[in-house]
C-alpha cells in the first residue's frame, strides 16, 4: 500500500518510515487532519463530528451501523476543539483556526460574566469552557477541555502576524480563562477544589484530580508569556503572580504532582515527569 492523501489535501507532507503499519499511519495522518479541517464549516464553526459523518453505534459504538449521522454535529466540546485546532495551528493552518476562534469560542465563554441566568450562588463567573463551547452547562468544571482550549489559542496567538492587536483586542475573554482557574480554588465549596487540586468532571478524570489537569499544568506558561508580551497592559489586570496563577497554588500543584506527597501520588508525580518532558517539545511552550 502507498501512502495516499486524501483529495483536496493541501498541508504538510509527512511519512512513516517502516512496515505496513508505518504506512497505514501516513494515510491516517493525512486523512484526519482534513476530517479535522471537513469540522470547520464556512461561517468559522468547528463541530465534533463532521458532517454527515458514519457511527457505529451509540456512545459506545455498539449498535447499528448508519451512514451520513454525524451525531455530534450540533455539540462543540472543548476537549475535542481544543486539542484539534491546537494540531492543525501548529501545521500552519492559522486562516482556518483564527476564523474558529472569536464567532463561537471567545465570545460564548465571556458571557458567563455578562449573562445573570448564569450565575451561580448569585455570582458571576470568570470566562472559561465547561463540557461544550457553544452552549453553557452549570456544574462542568472539565479542565481538560478548558486547559486545551486555552493552549490552542495560544498557539495560534504565537502565529497571528498581528499577535499584538489580537490580543489587545481579545484580552477580556483571554484573561478570563485565566481567572477561572484562581476561582475555582478561591471557591471550593462550588467547584470541589482540595488541597491545592482542582476538580475535574471530564471523562479523562471522572472526578478526580489528576490526568485532567495535565492540559491545566501547561497553561501556566501562556499566561506568563502573555504578561510578558502585553505587560503595560496586563499589568494592571491579570491576578496572581503576574502569571495567572499565585504562587501558592503553583507550589502546592508542584507539591501534590510532581513531589512525594505520598505514597499513592509518587508513581503518578513521575509519571507527569515523563509527561511534562515528552509534551513541552511537541507544545513549543
Amino acid at each position: 500500500m502507498r501512502p495516499k492523501c486524501h483529495p483536496g489535501y493541501s498541508g504538510p507532507i509527512v511519512s512513516f518510515e517502516g512496515n505496513f503499519a508505518a504506512q497505514v499511519l501516513t494515510n491516517a495522518f493525512y486523512y484526519n487532519i482534513q476530517d479535522i479541517l471537513d469540522k470547520i464549516d464556512k461561517e468559522g464553526v468547528y463541530h465534533t463530528s463532521t458532517k454527515d459523518a458514519l457511527s457505529w453505534g451509540g456512545y459506545k459504538s455498539i449498535g447499528t451501523f448508519r451512514k451520513n449521522l454525524g451525531r455530534y454535529y450540533g455539540d462543540i466540546f472543548s476537549r475535542d476543539m481544543g486539542r484539534s485546532l491546537q494540531e492543525i495551528t501548529m501545521l500552519g493552518y492559522t486562516d482556518d483556526s483564527s476564523y474558529a476562534v472569536p464567532i463561537i469560542t471567545l465570545r460564548k465563554a465571556l458571557q458567563w460574566e455578562t449573562d445573570s441566568s448564569l450565575k451561580v450562588n448569585d455570582m458571576f463567573l470568570p470566562s472559561h469552557w465547561g463540557m461544550y463551547v457553544n452552549k453553557h452547562n452549570k456544574g462542568s468544571f472539565e479542565n481538560d477541555g478548558h486547559g486545551l482550549t486555552t493552549l490552542f489559542i495560544y498557539k495560534l496567538w504565537q502565529r497571528l502576524p498581528n499577535r499584538d492587536e489580537w490580543l489587545r483586542s481579545h484580552w477580556q475573554e483571554i484573561k478570563g480563562s485565566g481567572d477561572w482557574i484562581l476561582w475555582q480554588f478561591d471557591h471550593p465549596e462550588i467547584s470541589g477544589a482540595a488541597n491545592g487540586l482542582l476538580h475535574t468532571t471530564g471523562e479523562s478524570a471522572n472526578g478526580k484530580r489528576l490526568f485532567g489537569l495535565i492540559p491545566i499544568a501547561f497553561v501556566w506558561t501562556p499566561f506568563r508569556r502573555w504578561h510578558k508580551w502585553r505587560n503595560p497592559l496586563v499589568k494592571q489586570t491579570l491576578p496572581g503572580n503576574g502569571a495567572g496563577v499565585p504562587t501558592k497554588c503553583v507550589k502546592q500543584f508542584q507539591k501534590n504532582y510532581i513531589g512525594k506527597r505520598s505514597k499513592n501520588m509518587a508513581g503518578y508525580g513521575r509519571f507527569n515527569m515523563q509527561a511534562g518532558r515528552t509534551m513541552e517539545p511537541y507544545l513549543d511552550l
